[in-house]
């Protein structure tokens, strides 16, 4: 599973990290929303407003 996770760095903007569960390993955010927008990896929609702001992404069924 990629969750996707934000957080404000020093400078006061915020950032969008990518990490892989359960390893935590991280993905860089280039290739993640790649593999989003590509249709690889679907949203789970556990974000606040659907899939459009999902956490957490699965591998599509093929």
């Amino acid at each position: 599973m990629l969750c996707r996770t934000f957080r404000m760095k020093e400078t006061g903007e915020g950032e969008t990290l990518f990490a892989f569960e359960p390893s935590g390993r991280s993905c860089g955010p280039k290739s993640a929303e790649a593999a989003i927008g590509s249709g690889w990896l679907v949203p789970q929609a556990d974000g606040l407003f659907g899939a459009e702001s999902s956490q957490t992404f699965v591998a599509a069924q093929v």
